[in-house]
């Protein structure tokens, strides 16, 4: 995992630079996102802002590639959580594994450690596990297995989930 920092440019910069570096940003998002410059606006505030971004519509119109770009045109991590009824909250935070060579535990590390997160279908999970990444993206450490492992401060999460339909719907899709 990476750990971000701002780029060393002697300073802070002026406001003319900030905006070029956010352009610049949202440029190369723009290049992968056609047509879709208010959900690329909305990433990058949510990046840079340093928090996190729900987003509902329809399968298909690029919310994966959206957080793909993202983490891509900033070089960092990024990882994707598939949320189903069967996804347990070891599988996002990780776990640790037996290694028989060193007769010790060795602890992997799940996808919520990435610098981008995109939690996919969240409303189609357990509540449990949906409280799981929203707990540990406030925070910049967690506990495991009595361990204190390290979260990534430069750490965005996207959610996105499917609209959500009211009982004639689903009826009538069925």
């Amino acid at each position: 995992m990476r750990n971000l920092h701002p780029a060393d440019t002697g300073g802070t910069p002026t406001a003319a630079e900030a905006a070029e570096r956010v352009a610049s940003l949202r440029g190369a998002v723009e290049r992968v996102i056609k047509g879709k410059p208010e959900a690329v606006r909305l990433a990058a505030v949510t990046l840079l802002a340093g928090g996190h971004l729900l987003v509902e519509d329809v399968p298909g119109v690029g919310k994966t590639t959206l957080a793909q770009a993202l983490a891509q045109a900033i070089d960092c991590t990024f990882q994707r959580i598939q949320f189903t009824s069967d996804l347990l909250p070891s599988d996002v935070i990780g776990l640790s594994v037996y290694d028989e060579r060193s007769r010790s535990f060795e602890f992997k590390h799940g996808p919520i450690f990435a610098n981008i997160v995109l939690a996919d279908e969240i409303n189609r999970t357990t509540p449990s596990t949906v409280t799981c990444p929203s707990a540990i993206a406030s925070r910049s450490a967690d506990c495991v297995l009595g361990v204190v492992r390290l979260i990534s401060s430069a750490r965005t999460m996207l959610a996105k989930m499917g609209p959500c339909l009211n009982s004639n719907e689903r009826l009538r899709s069925s």
